[in-house]
C-alpha cells in the first residue's frame, strides 16, 4: 500500500463522542503544525472532506465509527456534512483559508529546515547548552569562546535553521489569534478584519 499524501486533523466535541474535522493536509506538514489529533482515511476521502471544509461546510463523524472500523477503512458516507448558518459558513471559509496559507508557509520552510533546527538544538542541549529568548546572546558567546569546532558548527546550523523558522513561528502566533478573532466575529465585516493579514498574503 503506497503511503497517504493526506492528513486529517480532527478534534473532539461536545461530549467527546464526536469528531469535528477541522483540516486536511499533506503528511509533511504533520510535524510542523500543531494539531489535535489526526488519522489518514485514505486520500480519496480525504481531498473529499478538503473540498467541504473549502465550501465552509461542518463535516463530522462518531468517535466510535472511527474506533471501531480503524481510520483506514472509514467509508465517506461515515462523515456527516452539515451547511451551516450563513454567517457561520462565511466564518469556516475564511478558517479554511487561514489554515491552507499557514500550512503553505510550512510548506515553502520545508521539513529538512526544522529537522536540523531540532537536531541543532539538541546537540547543543546534550553538551549543556539550553537557549532561550532570554539568554539567547549568552549563550551563543559561551559556545564561540569554547572553541569547540562541532558545537560551533552545530551553533551555526541552529542560527541559519532559526532565521528561517521564526518568521513562520510569528505567522503561527497570529493564525491562532486569527481563528480566536474569527469565532467571537458576529458580522462578515467583523470576519474580514479578523483575517485580514491573510487575505492580503494569498
Amino acid at each position: 500500500m503506497a503511503n497517504p499524501l493526506f492528513y486529517t486533523e480532527v478534534k473532539k466535541i461536545g461530549d467527546a463522542t464526536i469528531y469535528q474535522v477541522i483540516d486536511v493536509q499533506n503528511t509533511d506538514a504533520q510535524y510542523a503544525k500543531p494539531v489535535d489529533e489526526v488519522f489518514y482515511f485514505g486520500d480519496d476521502i480525504a481531498i473529499e472532506l478538503k473540498k467541504q471544509l473549502n465550501t465552509g461546510n461542518v463535516v463530522t463523524i462518531p468517535v466510535e465509527t472511527v474506533t471501531t472500523k480503524g481510520a483506514g477503512a472509514v467509508l465517506l458516507e461515515d462523515f456527516t456534512v452539515v451547511e451551516p448558518a450563513t454567517l457561520e459558513a462565511y466564518k469556516n471559509k475564511k478558517k479554511s483559508k487561514v489554515n491552507n496559507i499557514f500550512t503553505y508557509s510550512l510548506m515553502a520552510t520545508g521539513g529538512l529546515v526544522y529537522f536540523k533546527a531540532m537536531a541543532s538544538f539538541a546537540v547543543l542541549a546534550s553538551h549543556g547548552y539550553f537557549i532561550t529568548e532570554e539568554n539567547r546572546e549568552e549563550k551563543y558567546l559561551e559556545i564561540i569562546n569554547t572553541g569547540d569546532e562541532s558545537l560551533i558548527a552545530a551553533l551555526e546550523e541552529y542560527l541559519d535553521s532559526y532565521d528561517n523558522i521564526s518568521p513562520v513561528a510569528a505567522l503561527h502566533t497570529s493564525m491562532k489569534q486569527a481563528m480566536l478573532d474569527i469565532d467571537a466575529a458576529t458580522t462578515e465585516e467583523e470576519v474580514d478584519a479578523a483575517a485580514h493579514m491573510f487575505d492580503t498574503a494569498s
